[in-house]
């Protein structure tokens, strides 16, 4: 897709979901090995932050459905650190659903899946 098209919204979006959902498979099991799961994650947040700004760059025509809010990608964000930690402390998270558990996390990868199309 970057060959054919360069990097563009929709190759931002795809990577940045790509990698997104890379960390949320590791990040969803009970034990995982920490380095790896910390190099999937800084790489979902690396993209995440190449797909903010080229969708901040002034010079970027972008359509209106393509619009990309900060706000759901830094839910996210904090999503996977919280159940990092979660693991890490040997927690479930808050609850079966809450903050740091697996499903929080998923919610809000599927929340901004949603919202960033």
């Amino acid at each position: 897709m970057e060959k054919a098209k360069g990097r563009k919204y929709t190759y931002w979006h795809g990577t940045t979901m790509f990698t997104a959902k890379k960390a949320l498979n590791i990040l969803s099991e009970d034990k995982f090995d920490d380095a790896k799961t910390q190099k999937q994650r800084k790489s979902f947040e690396d993209t995440a932050d190449g797909l903010i700004t080229y969708a901040k760059s002034p010079s970027v025509e972008m359509r209106m459905m393509w619009t990309m809010p900060k706000h759901q990608i830094e839910v996210s964000r904090v999503a996977a650190k919280k159940r990092l930690r979660a693991v890490r402390e040997n927690s479930k998270g808050d609850s079966a659903s809450g903050e740091g558990s697996a499903s929080y996390m998923v919610d809000a990868y599927n929340q901004t899946s949603n919202q960033t199309h």
